[in-house]
């Protein structure tokens, strides 16, 4: 596949650089021949190479420097001529907060039927659209935001387009990268989380890149175990907590079967003002190692912005769609009324005005 990346920035802070280099290595672990960024800090000019790239690439991806990220998308989306409408879960997500009215429009429309790639504030989402074959992706190129959508729906949007044999390594990756990203927040942040030796903590146990400094912030309780485990998930969360003196206590159980036969886990998150406890269901279709591979991906990237105080994040396993570890060929397809020859003439358009 043809693959283009273009990135907008009129500075090139720390924060754009961690997210192109994640961009990067996503799309590389799925496409070992996709060549690095093409910078810009020039919308319409970027907007040109993006309309001559469009004649051969299969994949073109779009980074842009929250400054601009608005203004921008709406400049795409006008030289394609794509309809847009208000994705309601945005909608949801940002209604009450200070925003203005156009800041707050801008943030929530997407092109009709994109493929949404949020990112954990909702704010400066991205998005995917596909025509003909071909796909473009718009995202944010700054850290933290990058790193959100990179992992939490990027990789699986790739995953629908690369070839089966490449999927594997790639989310072998993907599961690295989030313990890894976590880890080193943890430690940063001088937090330790204790988790029940259950199967789902032995799968995280078997990402560790570093297993000195997976140490130094993380302590999987042998005492409790998927076979021994006595108690509610929520007194086993907070019991592992004291004992390890840890600030931080969870409870990860196996998967579980309900009286209608859905599949589920059950994560009893435990901290000093309280324990939570958030079930979650598997997707149909789903093994339980991939159900198990999610949630813990999930859980890993909650705890990244977790509020040791607070728990404030909590509620995202919960509230936040579980996102498949693997799915149906994409059948998503967007009409978008313009070819290309069409698409450069309103590029040439929107330089002129």
């Amino acid at each position: 596949m043809e693959i283009k990346l273009f990135s907008l920035c009129d500075s090139e802070s720390a924060s754009a650089q961690a997210g192109k280099k994640c961009i990067y290595n996503c799309v590389r672990s799925f496409f070992r021949s996709c060549s690095d960024f093409i910078d810009f800090s020039s919308q319409k000019r970027m907007l040109v190479a993006i309309s001559q790239s469009l004649n051969a690439a299969d994949i073109v991806i779009v980074a842009v420097q929250s400054n601009m990220y608005n203004a921008t998308k709406r400049m795409l989306l006008s030289a394609l001529g794509a309809e847009t409408e208000q994705n309601e879960k945005v909608v949801k997500a940002l209604t009450g907060r200070k925003m203005k009215e156009a800041n707050f429009t801008a943030n929530t429309s997407f092109p009709v039927s994109s493929e949404l790639l949020p990112t954990s504030s909702y704010v400066h989402c991205g998005f995917a659209i596909t025509s003909g074959g071909q796909h473009i992706i718009y995202l944010p190129i700054d850290a933290p935001k990058a790193h959100e959508v990179v992992f939490g729906s990027l990789f699986d949007y790739l995953a629908n387009i690369a070839d089966s044999e490449k999927v594997a390594v790639a989310m072998d990756y993907r599961h690295k990268a989030i313990l890894a990203r976590t880890v080193k927040k943890l430690i940063h942040d001088s937090t330790k989380i204790a988790f029940a030796n259950t199967r789902p903590a032995e799968y995280i146990k078997s990402n560790i890149v570093n297993k000195e400094k997976f140490d130094s912030c993380i302590v999987i309780d042998d005492s409790v175990s998927s076979e021994s485990s006595n108690g509610t998930p929520d007194s086993i969360a907070r019991h592992i907590m004291e004992k390890q003196k840890a600030d931080l206590g969870i409870m990860f159980s196996d998967v579980c079967t309900d009286d209608n036969d859905e599949r589920f886990v059950c994560i009893a998150i435990a901290n000093s003002a309280g324990t939570k406890l958030i079930k979650v269901y598997a997707e149909e279709g789903e093994t339980n190692d991939e159900f198990i591979a999610v949630c813990a991906d999930k859980l890993l990237m909650t705890l990244y912005n977790y509020d040791v105080n607070t728990g404030s994040q909590q509620a995202q396993l919960l509230k936040s769609p579980k996102t498949k570890a693997k799915q149906k060929k994409l059948a998503l397809t967007i009409s978008i009324p313009v070819a290309v020859s069409a698409f450069a003439a309103a590029v040439i358009a929107l330089i002129l005005k």
